[in-house]
């Protein structure tokens, strides 16, 4: 091996250490991510120059990924506040743009378990430090936003991912045990859309284990796993309280708020089709147009989107950006579940595949209340799965050919 390839070597050992460190601190608070991805960025671009390669993995997602962020920087030419617009390009925008390009070249399928391993270990840590945080101190973590919801929700399908497919010792299976539990436990302590998306989630996940191998005892355990789950959330005072508040909503600011905010969207959308009102532009203009051209009383100027995926991208970039969107998710689906119906139950492959589906099914359930995916903490375990799949895939496809 000569000098060269050495020193190559040692950079991308570097690099792939860094990357564990990052998928460990995803879970965790902000500063913390984005600390552990500037550093992986860092690296891997001085990765990149000191090798003089700027090339990118081609992939069938890079085309739809470069137009998505081409209409995010045109709408920058509309923003009436240029840093509040770079501000929401940069996260989530660019952040998932590099760390899906990095973590192409820096994946490799075969080491799946390192993967899933250190990501697990952020998982853990963040329900004992969130649950604290939650219940013994004033701070808050889980109960600091709705899209912390969707990130127990993640680790619930993780979990029960690895264990259908009979992932580790006993001692790991303790281990999901308590993933499983302190996840459920977070999930049902406060977001109602987190709930509803991942009601569908794990819906989906449970008739997906039932498919593939049809018996009894597939089928006992699936129900098993639901009453579970609906059980504790009919255990839940807090959240049936929240649920029971939607019968009469006029009464509930939460949800007229969200009304309000959506009708204006729709309007503000028919009138900028194409560019949208702009990045960053929710808060002034469409606050203004419902005060001045609706003519009702606005909402609290504190909202920064209109807590609803499929308004807010068409809202901000234009009709176009949204039919991108859904051809990059039907993308998604199609490949993991190509993978589910080819490969074998108790693969990494097959537990790639449930636990993409049922994530992507669940973030996406709750995005017609909230925007999750502003979160990184829930964009990167999911960007990650879906390279993942994205590899077993075009392995497969290779080896056919």
């Amino acid at each position: 091996m000569s000098v060269t390839n050495q020193k190559n070597d040692k950079l991308y050992r570097i690099l792939e250490v860094m990357f564990f460190i990052t998928l460990i601190a995803t879970s965790g608070e902000i500063s913390l991510r984005d600390i552990a991805l500037g550093l992986l960025f860092i690296i891997f671009l001085s990765r990149k120059l000191y090798n003089k390669d700027f090339s990118l993995v081609s992939t069938e997602y890079n085309k739809y990924i470069y137009l998505f962020f081409l209409f995010s920087l045109l709408s920058l030419f509309k923003a009436e506040d240029l840093f509040q617009a770079g501000r929401s390009i940069v996260t989530p925008v660019f952040s998932y743009i590099v760390f899906y390009f990095m973590a192409l070249e820096i994946i490799d399928e075969k080491k799946i378990k390192k993967y899933i391993k250190y990501l697990y270990i952020g998982f853990i840590l963040s329900l004992f430090y969130g649950l604290y945080l939650d219940i013994y101190t004033s701070d808050r973590f889980f109960l600091s936003g709705n899209s912390r919801g969707t990130f127990a929700g993640f680790i619930i399908f993780i979990t029960l991912s690895l264990f259908i497919t009979n992932r580790g010792k006993i001692y790991h299976k303790i281990i999901y045990l308590l993933g499983f539990s302190l996840g459920l436990f977070a999930l049902f302590s406060h977001s109602r859309g987190a709930i509803v998306g991942f009601s569908i989630g794990i819906s989906l996940w449970a008739i997906l284990i039932i498919f593939k191998n049809f018996s009894w005892k597939r089928i006992i355990t699936a129900i098993i796993i639901l009453l579970i789950v609906f059980s504790a959330f009919y255990g839940s005072d807090a959240i049936v309280n929240r649920f029971d508040r939607v019968l009469n909503y006029q009464e509930d600011s939460s949800i007229t708020t969200r009304f309000n905010m959506w009708r204006a969207s729709y309007n503000l959308i028919k009138e900028n089709p194409l560019l949208g009102i702009g990045a960053g532009n929710f808060t002034p203009t469409a606050h203004r147009y419902f005060e001045e051209v609706m003519e009702e009383d606005p909402w609290s100027s504190r909202h920064q989107h209109p807590h609803n995926l499929y308004f807010q991208i068409p809202l901000e970039q234009g009709i176009i950006s949204l039919i991108i969107f859904f051809i990059l998710v039907y993308k998604a689906y199609y490949i993991s579940f190509k993978n589910y119906l080819f490969f074998k139950e108790k693969s990494w492959p097959y537990f790639a595949a449930i636990a993409q589906i049922a994530m992507l099914t669940s973030i996406l359930g709750h995005s017609f209340f909230d925007f999750p995916f502003n979160r990184t903490f829930n964009g990167i375990p999911l960007i990650l799965l879906i390279i993942l799949n994205l590899k077993y895939y075009n392995r497969v496809r290779t080896n056919i050919n």
